[in-house]
């Protein structure tokens, strides 16, 4: 595909904005999975269970890979990787209510949403590089990988902090970083 964009103003405005939102979901993706294997061992009252919501994550991603590229190219970018961060969103309310009220089922469609949303986000670097001359796409793609790097490093560090806001507004402490990842996914998706 042949870049039409032409304005290297809006290249680094459009590459800026994906570097953001990447950034920001890698950083709430990790925030919240963070803890993952510990609520679900605790929700389902088997250690055996610690890794279900890896898998139906990962089995999620691949799944909606497909149905996100079609969205992508059907109704556009913007939209499309918007959409993918709500269903992550979404996710992260869901699971975020499930430890809450101590739904294991639920807990594992959040991480299933979650996953979902993965899918669109790793569309972002292809996105970026679509904006630039292929001498440059290379580039790009590495700074939106190295977006995704900067929330990796990130999000480990907010789990004490959304841990204890949570409990001190009353919620179950590790419905905390669900919480704060869901807010990080919506400022990704206006991004």
């Amino acid at each position: 595909m042949t870049t039409s964009i032409t304005s290297e103003s809006i290249r680094r405005r459009i590459s800026g904005a994906l570097f953001a939102g990447q950034s920001l979901f890698s950083a709430a993706v990790i925030l919240s999975f963070t803890l993952t294997s510990i609520i679900a061992a605790d929700l389902s009252g088997s250690d055996s269970a610690a890794g279900l919501p890896t898998t139906i994550t990962l089995i999620s991603r691949a799944a909606l890979a497909y149905p996100v590229g079609w969205i992508l190219d059907r109704f556009g970018r913007r939209l499309g990787l918007s959409l993918g961060f709500l269903i992550g969103v979404a996710g992260s309310l869901v699971a975020a209510w499930s430890v809450i009220n101590g739904s294991f089922a639920g807990f594992l469609a959040g991480a299933a949403l979650l996953g979902g949303s993965r899918a669109s986000s790793e569309q972002s670097r292809y996105v970026a590089a679509e904006v630039y001359p292929s001498p440059s796409r290379a580039k790009v793609i590495g700074w939106i990988v190295f977006a995704g790097t900067i929330g990796a490093i990130a999000g480990p560090s907010l789990v004490e902090p959304a841990a204890t806001l949570a409990e001190n507004a009353g919620i179950v402490e590790f419905a905390g970083p669900f919480l704060v990842a869901a807010l990080m996914l919506f400022v990704a998706a206006i991004v």
